[in-house]
């Protein structure tokens, strides 16, 4: 069974009494072309890949795509990604705990094996980001600040130099190759080059690559070898570090 609503006027359009679902599909449409959900949306998507401070022009310009392909997401996420305002805020974005695992996950292929997904539900419930888990329909909040406190970084810290120790079984789930990332790096500072190019995809300071191969190198210069020693006791940290950084951590 099913009820019938009299004929009524909203928003200066008319629905004919007795259509039934058509009248709510009808309804949907005209709510998806609305304007007001044009700019919901570029608001969301901008917050989401640009900034938390979404730059006002960019959501305007992608409220215009929206409304001129009847809200096409490729069309939307072209227009965000060749936009000038994406490339004038680079690292604003903080990853989320699922999105800073997945990287890592990522950057350290084809050396890192997962083994056991038990350990990938493990490592989202110390972040509280287990997908399907948030129970309001906003979603997991995306501002950074939401993920951002002292807890959550110590514990975002303890997996970036976990990760890089799972052949010494820190992690049961997971079998990294210690010998085989980088292999082709001969000395600390050829290795800090391949690492930070394939982690972070953008150039770091000079200071910064100082710093990272004073460490790795025990206060040593660029020049000093990596051999089977180092590797085994110093590459997993160095690992740690960097994907532990300001330059992973943010995108």
């Amino acid at each position: 069974m099913g009820a019938r609503l009299p004929a009524e006027t909203r928003a200066r359009r008319l629905f004919d009494a007795g259509h039934g679902i058509g009248e709510g599909q009808r309804l949907l449409d005209l709510l998806a072309a609305h304007p007001s959900t044009a700019r919901f949306i570029a608001y969301k998507l901008v917050r989401y890949f640009v900034s938390d401070d979404p730059p006002q022009s960019l959501v305007d310009s992608t409220v215009q795509v929206f409304l001129a392909t009847d809200g096409d997401i490729k069309s939307l996420l072209r227009h965000i990604f060749t936009s000038a305002e994406f490339y004038a805020h680079p690292g604003e974005k903080l990853r989320r705990p699922l999105e800073y695992l997945t990287a890592i996950l990522r950057v350290l292929q084809p050396h890192l094996s997962v083994v056991n997904g038990r350990w990938l539900i493990w490592s989202l419930e110390q972040f509280d980001h287990l997908p399907y888990h948030w129970a309001p329909p906003d979603g997991y909040p995306q501002v950074s600040a939401a993920w951002l406190n002292t807890s959550a970084l110590l514990a975002r810290w303890n997996l970036a130099f976990i990760i890089p120790r799972s052949d010494e079984r820190w992690y049961d789930g997971l079998r990294f190759d210690q010998a085989g990332i980088f292999a082709e790096a001969r000395t600390v500072g050829e290795y800090v080059d391949l690492a930070a190019q394939q982690f972070y995809g953008v150039p770091i300071s000079d200071a910064d690559r100082t710093a990272l191969i004073e460490f790795a190198a025990e206060g040593g210069g660029p020049d000093t070898p990596v051999d089977d020693d180092w590797r085994g006791w110093k590459q997993s940290s160095l690992l740690g570090l960097m994907l532990a950084s300001p330059y992973f951590q943010w995108a």
